[in-house]
């Protein structure tokens, strides 16, 4: 769903958490959030202490994520190739992610979903949410839901524009950094960022300019499924980078 572009300008502030319809979730990897977020921004996260107790406890946050994904990848109807570049994609991801960033994925996410077509995950969310709101014609490509269910499916085009099978699961991980209530993308020090670096420039799809929320997605997907390094990326982006890395997740 392209977004209209935005003039440079900076634009008006919408509330965290308003920035789509069609409860109880909204598509291609949107999160849904009841509530709306707050402008406030907090400390630098909730990385594990220093020392073999925090260490032992990010082993076992990892070791609980993979059997997640592992069980997800074993109740799919994928053929074997299928699921096993599922597999690798994830496994990419998941080791970009800093032991603050993988505690707010081990926080948001219960389970994981995997679908061999945007199709079969679009009627898979249908029947879970009647009540969601699905343009005639369109297909869900990525979906954190309301429940905390994680819904992936392979590469392709995302938002206009060729993409690897990385960059769709990291888009949902980065909506999964954001829980609860867009607590990351909702703050001032986001919105700035956003606004000077994504919104008015187009180093980012412009699904990235439709909201400070979408932005941090599509930063996300950069960052950890792109292949692009997070120095390259500060170049082009500091005011972002610096706000992921206040916050513990780069």
């Amino acid at each position: 769903m392209a977004a209209k572009k935005q003039g440079r300008g900076k634009p008006k502030r919408k509330p965290a958490g308003s920035t789509g319809k069609g409860r109880p979730g909204k598509i291609a990897g949107e999160e849904t959030s009841e509530k709306g977020g707050s402008k406030k921004g907090g400390g630098k996260g909730d990385s594990p202490p220093r020392g073999s107790a925090g260490d032992d406890e990010h082993r076992k946050r990892r070791r609980i994520i993979q059997e997640q994904i592992d069980r997800g990848l074993d109740e799919a109807a994928l053929s074997d190739l299928t699921r096993n570049a599922y597999g690798r994609a994830m496994g990419v991801v998941l080791a970009r992610l800093t032991p603050t960033a993988l505690s707010r994925v081990f926080r948001a996410v219960k389970e994981y979903r995997f679908y061999r077509s945007f199709g079969a995950m679009t009627e898979a969310i249908r029947r879970k949410y009647p009540a969601i709101k699905i343009k005639p014609g369109h297909v869900v490509k990525g979906f954190l839901d309301r429940d905390g269910t994680m819904h992936l499916d392979g590469g392709g085009v995302l938002f206009g524009r060729p993409a690897r099978q990385e960059e769709f699961f990291a888009h949902e991980m980065a909506h999964a950094l954001d829980r609860p209530d867009y607590e990351i993308s909702g703050t001032d020090e986001w919105y700035d960022a956003w606004n000077d670096e994504i919104n008015a420039t187009d180093y980012l799809s412009g699904e990235a300019k439709r909201s400070p929320q979408e932005g941090f997605a599509e930063f996300g997907a950069m960052l950890l499924g792109s292949g692009v390094s997070a120095k390259q990326v500060k170049q082009l982006l500091p005011k972002c980078v610096k706000v992921w890395e206040q916050r513990g997740i780069l």
